[in-house]
């Protein structure tokens, strides 16, 4: 399989409107499972960082409920890396670029951040979200430390963050 090309441009990126529509898809599953956000005041304004975390069960929702939450709150835009197989796909490929998400190399990482850019990261990808029984809250990260070079070659701070109950 060919591996994604580099970016031209990145990705758009969250906007008013296309929260508001996430917001209202979410809506439901917000009032079932209502998460919760501890620390939210330690959250930096500032720009150009790496955010990493865990995926829980629940897979992206995990993503789109902490992005929507942390740019309400802070107005902090995000980017998301995505692993190479869902830039495969025509319609989901697109639906992901629109919302900020973007093949993950190097270099793609590199020009988000000089644009001023955050990226999230779930170095355990779709592992930790297709857990097996017994492995539940449990980072399955093995050896993918490339998001802490990444953090030495762009000289951007690392700001981690945890997906907690959402495995229970």
């Amino acid at each position: 399989m060919a591996a994604s090309p580099p970016m031209a441009a990145s990705p758009p990126g969250p906007n008013e409107a296309r929260l508001e529509v996430a917001s209202k898809v979410l809506r439901p599953l917000l009032r079932l499972f209502d998460p919760q956000f501890q620390g939210l005041e330690n959250v930096p304004a500032h720009t150009a960082g790496l955010w990493i975390g865990n995926h829980t069960m629940i897979g992206m929702l995990d993503y789109a409920v902490f992005m929507l939450k942390i740019f309400r709150h802070k107005r902090v835009k995000f980017w998301s890396l995505g692993d190479h197989f869902h830039f495969r796909v025509p319609f989901w490929r697109d639906l992901l670029r629109e919302n900020g998400t973007f093949p993950g190399t190097m270099e793609n990482c590199v020009e988000v951040f000089d644009n001023g850019g955050n990226i999230v990261i779930f170095p355990g990808g779709a592992r930790e979200v297709t857990k097996r029984p017994g492995r539940q809250n449990t980072l399955l990260w093995n050896d993918r430390l490339g998001f802490a070079r990444l953090a030495v070659r762009a000289q951007v701070p690392v700001v981690p963050f945890a997906c907690v109950g959402g495995d229970d």
